[in-house]
């Protein structure tokens, strides 16, 4: 269910702005409907002016650029660590990228979903400070990873994280936390996804004479992937960087997106946000949730063009196999609420069930949550463990709502319209209740009772 949230419409300011801007009644009348009166306001959804704010307005950023200078000049071993979708894929690549260009000694890991989850675990810790890792640069992830951060302290290498997801009160004890959403963090900009902060990061280690035109023409295309993968909003300046980006990525010279693509129609169309969320996206995406995660990173990076041609085929292939497991779960869903229409009650759908593929059981959840027009939670029972992802509507915190059962967690993250769990199997029950009661604030209920 989708609702459409516009103001009731004012002639007078919808005449004023067509005549402003020299555009049809219609026209104006769609501006002053969404709220974009201003001038300000108007410019930057409309302008073409390409400019961002200071990269070093984010707090600790300036710690991060010391240290990763450091670590360049002296030979150390870095680690871009990242995450298995679209926008932790495009970010690990693109500041690998970057390193490497710089003389860096860099390396990069991706975490497998189903082994070992989303964020730092210390088993991936382990192994890379057995192949000599000395600085772990988190990118879409480790705002939350206080132990793990502790545990790398431990055994002697520096952790420096960049992440956009909702902080907790304790934050990792990192050489630095660069995260927009910091409670002390002055940036004015703080929709970022994970690949906008590590580009403000690049930004940042250019120095203070950065030149963002060139540093466009060779991250743009990642950048826009990864902001439009994440589903942050496209205002501010998330729009400018997808702006900028769909250009740079209809021409992109990298083998590996040349190939995607290709294999996705989409070598010879005018690329928007629209057909690169359901064209390019899902396909990095796939590669995460069935089988190895790091092929994506590979294919964008590759310089070969046999390897790039067979990696785009292999993604392409996890993408159509993806698709009929989401399909086969979200139709075993519909039957349970069929069998059993009482969930439907709740404010917050908490749905499990044993052997679902954990991999895709985000994106069933984005269907569930659009076909009954209210946050959904599914969870994948495997044993005594299991793991749940889930999807929120405008309005209502589910970063929230699942802190709120905090206690009842064995690990959880996310944002307002996204979040991941792990939990014991026998807890799962209570964790339905507590969501049905309450789960999140009380001003976020009050929106999400709009839905039921």
């Amino acid at each position: 269910m989708k609702k459409w949230d516009v103001l009731p419409c004012d002639r007078n300011i919808a005449e004023r702005l067509a005549q402003q801007y020299q555009v049809p009644f219609v026209m104006g009348a769609l501006m002053q409907t969404r709220g974009l009166t201003e001038t300000g306001q108007i410019d930057a959804m409309f302008g073409s002016a390409i400019s961002l704010s200071d990269p070093l307005q984010m707090v600790d950023m300036d710690r991060a650029v010391e240290r990763i200078w450091h670590a360049i000049n002296h030979f150390e071993r870095i680690t871009v660590y990242g995450d298995y979708d679209a926008d932790g894929v495009t970010s690990t690549a693109m500041l690998y990228s970057y390193l490497e260009s710089n003389g860096a000694d860099v390396t990069y890991y991706i975490p497998d979903r189903e082994r070992e989850g989303y964020g730092l675990n210390l088993q991936a810790i382990d192994q890379l400070h057995a192949q000599g890792t000395q600085l772990i640069i988190t990118v879409d992830n480790g705002i939350s990873s206080v132990e793990e951060v502790a545990y790398a302290s431990q055994l002697g290498m520096d952790v420096v994280v960049t992440d956009h997801h909702r902080s907790r009160e304790v934050l990792p004890a990192a050489c630095a936390v660069v995260d927009p959403h910091r409670l002390d963090c002055p940036s004015t900009f703080k929709d970022f996804a994970g690949v906008g902060v590590a580009f403000k990061l690049i930004m940042a280690l250019e120095g203070p004479d950065y030149d963002l035109t060139s540093l466009l023409e060779n991250y743009a295309d990642l950048v826009a992937i990864g902001t439009i993968g994440d589903v942050v909003p496209l205002l501010g300046e998330n729009r400018t960087l997808v702006r900028a980006g769909l250009p740079h990525l209809s021409r992109s010279d990298r083998l590996g997106l040349r190939s995607l693509l290709e294999n996705a129609s989409l070598d010879n169309r005018m690329l928007t946000a629209t057909n690169v969320a359901f064209g390019v996206v899902p396909r990095i995406n796939a590669t995460g949730r069935i089988g190895s995660p790091d092929r994506a990173v590979r294919l964008l990076l590759a310089e070969d063009p046999e390897e790039a041609a067979n990696l785009a085929a292999d993604v392409c292939d996890c993408n159509e196999y993806r698709r009929q497991i989401e399909s086969d779960i979200f139709e075993r869903v519909l039957e349970d609420l069929e069998r059993d229409p009482r969930p439907l009650l709740d404010r917050v759908l908490v749905l499990a069930g044993e052997g679902w593929h954990p991999g895709v059981i985000g994106i069933v959840a984005a269907r569930i949550t659009e076909r009954f027009g209210k946050p959904s939670i599914l969870i994948s029972i495997n044993g005594e463990e299991a793991k749940g992802s889930g999807r929120s509507i405008e309005g209502f915190s589910l970063f929230e709502a699942v802190c709120s059962c905090s206690d009842l967690l064995v690990k959880f993250g996310g944002h307002p319209m996204a979040a991941g769990l792990s939990i014991r199997t026998a807890a799962i029950a209570q964790f339905r209740e507590n969501q049905s009661l309450c789960g999140g604030s009380c001003a976020a209920y009050a929106c999400a009772d709009a839905y039921d």
